[in-house]
């Protein structure tokens, strides 16, 4: 069988394939046709070629071989071969036209005689194509047009009748060119005309009364002249150019409808009149009488009294009655201007005496008086009661307020949304009103100012008093400190800003969050802080993890020297007798944890200032280190921490609650207002109000922005394949907890699973890192394992110290062993190292030659000062990359001379790729909240689980 070569055929050029083809030229022949039958007719041709034109003398016979992609024949030098020849888009247009016609009767002939309706239909065809045919060489074309004019004359006539002229002469007789007037025919020009719709009905009209002068002359009576406006000039008005002269105009414009609206005040409300005036005849529609409505514009009339309907009157009599407050509000701000498009309107004096306030309008008076704001909305004698009313208004989200003296008050204005945003943002509740003025809590002034000068208020005033206290709040750089000598030129110019920030908040009692970035310096920045503003009469206290504690008095010695420091540590029963010394020091320092145990004795004296560090200790507002630390008194307090917001939005409250209790409301208020809105809805506005409600009273800096002589951090992924047995055994462990978890999320959905899924994710991560972390029996080697001591082994030689960090401490414990059998130096940290072998690991470690330090993410995350190294590995990703970025900042902070090498080892194909993608997801929140932000992970959502594991929707 021979082989057909396929780009011959239409199935590589497609049916309907014009390339390779050659391009056939189609002309038309288009001419009135002089019929005894009909008055109008076309007759059509067709000619076609390539250099020369030919005849199609049996068009009916052409249009089937085109059908078939036969050959047709018009001479020996012109074959036509549809196969191989093609028309263009217009001419392709006509031929269907037609081809369709042919349908309907026999086309063998060489010309094509159309009536009305089959003209109708070509010029449907072409008509926007038009411009695109060619026509035969004719001696006199058709024109084809989209409109036309005519002369349209009103003038005065005899005996006070108008006399109205249509003159058409322009173009002579006309015939319609369609059943319906669509396209009208001139013949004597030898013009086609499609028409609007308006200039249709003109001409339909017009057909009956035509003549041989193509003038047509109308006399209107003077009973008719209403009618003649209505119907005749304010239909085609818009449409036709008429020409009328200034007395005709004036004499037509007082025959037509001229509508009146009147507004007046009224004890039950706003009343209202409206008069339809034709002339000098004046009528009432509520009247009720059977007035002539043959000269009435009714629809016009309807359009009015449904406007006034519209805008919430009714009918009362003859008048229309407006009785409800708040659409009086709309009607008194509303310009009217739709009422006002169709007729005229007269306001009385009583009602222009009639106005609406808005908030906004009134303005906003802030003043400062001890430890409260006044906030006065600029009412004249307004009661407290009155006010409270005003607020719960403001509660239910109503639209007005209308006051005793009879003004109301709108509360749906842009404006005013501001105002009652504020409002609703502060939690002003009855309680707050005195004197006829809300008071605020005094830290609550930087929030409003920025409020204010964010949202663009200008109405509002602020007290000189209460304008310094801001001033100061606002520029903390600009407040004195005194340094003691051992911290001259050692403290940097952004932590002499800190501590300047510190004695700012502190001297309103505002408290605050020292958020900078990891390796800043915050210890240092509170100690100069201490040494400042100590009080003999009462100490500071610093709360911190056990495991640094000693770093704060050694940091204490070192600069800040003079400073009586007292470390609350050991047996309870020297802790009892450390604390009953406290008054005779200037600075206590102890643990969460015994703090816990010794809270009564604390209970029992008062602080002059309390600063938490690692303040995500009491992220959770609900354990023993939160509630034991928000049991103390002091004047002030604050907290340190670089990681103010770590998994969940509730744990910024969590912290604010012991710097400023009810700052941010209880925590079901914040969980309500903030949390679920921020969180699960991605709520903007509630996201950048608790910003501006937070941000006053953190202090941030990053790292990138203040120490630009700080050396680069560079951050690698590597991402290593499995060993066969790690494969298969990963392979195994998924599919079953996959198909278990399923089942038991069918049946107890996925909140009631949250242990069993973390188990879940935590042996299938344990895998990645090494089976052996819990199979004793297991041979099969980890490729992380192999990789991290090819990183190990290559930076050693180079002379690099590493800091290797896992979650798994058996994990920890088999690269030792691994390291212990290659000879190379390391040291170990883990969570159950006493504070005295910490420290001694620690030490040693800075003061070797190249080494490993093997540290528990958790353990070692946190207060810690290696920049000995400079080569980071995370073997296990966290869920937390903000726990992970902390850990790594244990060697890029200050002291560190070296550029910083990162490298987080993932496992191809697994879990851990997954859980990476979504930190990349997930780092924005922080930032949003705390500027500049830090990522985090935030608690797994249903859909996230179901991503790990491959679940779909269809499966629960």
């Amino acid at each position: 069988m021979k082989p057909i070569e396929f780009n011959k055929t239409a199935f590589y050029k497609g049916v309907n394939a014009t390339y390779g083809k050659i391009p056939v030229k189609l002309e038309v022949y288009l001419d009135f046709e002089d019929s005894l039958s009909s008055p109008f007719s076309l007759k059509l041709g067709l000619f076609a070629g390539m250099d020369k034109m030919y005849r199609l003398n049996d068009i009916g016979y052409f249009l089937e071989a085109m059908e078939d992609l036969l050959p047709y024949y018009f001479s020996k030098n012109f074959i036509l071969e549809p196969a191989k020849m093609y028309f263009e888009k217009a001419d392709n247009k006509l031929l269907e036209f037609l081809g369709n016609l042919k349908i309907r009767q026999e086309l063998h002939t060489h010309e094509v005689i159309l009536g009305k309706a089959e003209s109708e239909r070509l010029l449907d065809y072409i008509w926007d194509d038009i411009g695109s045919l060619r026509f035969c060489k004719q001696p006199d074309k058709i024109r084809y047009e989209n409109d036309i004019d005519i002369k349209i004359t009103v003038e005065k006539g005899e005996e006070r009748r108008l006399s109205l002229t249509m003159d058409y002469s322009e173009y002579g007789d006309f015939e319609p060119a369609a059943v319906n007037f669509r396209y009208i025919a001139f013949k004597d020009k030898r013009l086609i005309v499609k028409l609007s719709e308006v200039k249709r009905e003109l001409f339909i009209n017009l057909y009956p009364f035509k003549n041989e002068e193509s003038i047509v002359v109308f006399t209107i009576g003077t009973n008719e002249k209403k009618l003649f406006q209505k119907n005749f000039i304010d239909r085609f008005r818009q449409a036709l150019k008429i020409s009328m002269d200034s007395a005709v105009q004036k004499e037509m414009a007082e025959s037509g409808l001229l509508s009146r609206v009147y507004f007046d005040a009224a004890p039950k409300g706003i009343v209202s009149k409206i008069e339809f005036c034709y002339g000098a005849q004046i009528i009432n529609p509520m009247d009720g009488f059977a007035a002539d409505k043959s000269f009435r514009e009714l629809d016009s009339e309807k359009k009015v009294t449904a406007e006034l309907k519209y805008l919430g009157f009714r009918e009362y009599g003859r008048l229309f009655l407006l009785d409800d407050v708040e659409k009086i509000m709309f009607l008194l701000t509303d310009s009217l201007k739709e009422l006002k498009k169709i007729s005229e309107v007269y306001y009385s004096e009583d009602f222009k005496k009639l106005y609406v306030k808005s908030v906004s309008g009134l303005g906003l008076s802030l003043s400062e008086d001890g430890s409260v704001i006044h906030m006065n909305i600029n009412l004249e004698n307004v009661s407290d009661e009155e006010l409270a009313e005003l607020l719960d208004a403001v509660r239910k989200g109503k639209k007005y307020y209308r006051l005793r003296n009879g003004a109301i008050v709108n509360l749906s204005s842009v404006e005013s949304g501001k105002f009652i945003d504020l409002i609703n943002s502060l939690d002003i509740n009855k309680s707050s009103i005195h004197g006829g003025v809300f008071e605020i809590p005094l830290n609550r002034c930087l929030y409003i100012d920025h409020y204010l000068r964010e949202k663009g208020v200008e109405n509002f005033a602020i007290e000189s008093r209460l304008g310094r206290l801001l001033k100061s709040v606002s520029n903390p750089g600009e407040a004195e400190v005194v340094l003691g000598e051992a911290l001259k030129g050692v403290l940097r110019s952004y932590q002499v800003t800190g501590v300047k920030w510190l004695k700012t908040m502190a001297g309103y009692s505002f408290g605050g969050i020292l958020a900078d970035d990891m390796g800043l310096g915050k210890t240092l920045q509170v100690l100069a802080f201490i040494a400042g503003e100590k009080d003999r009469k009462l100490p500071c206290m610093v709360v911190a993890p056990t495991s640094i504690v000693y770093n704060w008095r050694m940091e204490a010695k070192k600069f800040v020297p003079g400073l009586k420091v007292l470390v609350v540590t050991g047996a309870k029963d020297k802790r009892t007798l450390l604390i009953c010394g406290s008054n005779e020091v200037d600075l206590v320092i102890t643990s969460y944890g015994a703090l816990k145990n010794d809270i009564e004795d604390y209970k029992k004296i008062k602080f002059s200032y309390i600063f938490v560090d690692e303040a995500q200790n009491i992220k959770n507002p609900m354990t023993l280190n939160a509630n034991s630390v928000k049991s103390l008194q002091a004047k002030c307090c604050f907290a340190l921490t670089g990681t103010p917001i770590e998994n969940r939005l509730s744990e910024i409250w969590s912290i604010f609650d012991f710097i400023m209790p009810g700052y941010l409301s209880d925590r079901n208020k914040f969980t309500n207002i903030y949390e679920e809105p921020i969180i699960r809805e991605k709520n903007l506005d509630k996201m950048n109000e608790l910003s501006r409600l937070i941000k006053p009273f953190v202090l941030r800096r990053m790292k990138r922005d203040v120490l630009r002589e700080l050396p680069e951090k560079i951050e690698t992924s590597y991402v290593a394949e499995m060993t066969e047995k790690q494969k298969k055994l990963y392979a195994a462990y998924y599919k079953d907890m996959k198909n278990e978890l399923m089942t038991k999320i069918d049946e107890y959905g996925i909140a009631g699973n949250h242990i069993e899924i973390l188990s879940a994710l935590t042996r299938l991560r344990q895998i990645c890192a090494h089976p052996g972390t819990f199979l004793e029996d297991y041979d099969g080697g980890s490729c992380k394992l192999e990789l991290a001591m090819e990183i190990i082994t290559e930076s050693i030689n180079s002379g690099h110290s590493i800091l290797l960090f896992s979650q798994f401490t058996k994990m920890l414990k088999i690269i030792r062993d691994e390291l212990e059998n290659s000879n190379i130096n390391y040291y170990y940290l883990d969570g159950s190292m006493k504070p005295e072998e910490r420290a001694m690991e620690i030490d040693n470690f800075n003061n070797d030659r190249e080494a490993v330090f093997l540290i528990s993410l958790k353990a070692g995350g946190t207060g810690l000062n290696l920049t000995r190294a400079d080569i980071i590995i995370h073997f296990d990703p966290w869920w937390n990359p903000s726990v992970e970025a902390q850990a790594s900042d244990r060697a890029h902070r200050i002291g560190q001379k070296n550029v910083v090498q990162v490298y987080k080892l993932l496992t191809e194909g697994t879990i851990e790729e997954k859980i990476a993608q979504l930190q990349e997801r997930k780092r924005d929140l922080l930032g949003d909240i705390i500027k500049p932000g830090e990522s985090f992970l935030n608690k797994l959502s249903e859909e996230e689980i179901r991503e790990l594991f491959g679940i779909t929707q269809a499966s629960v």
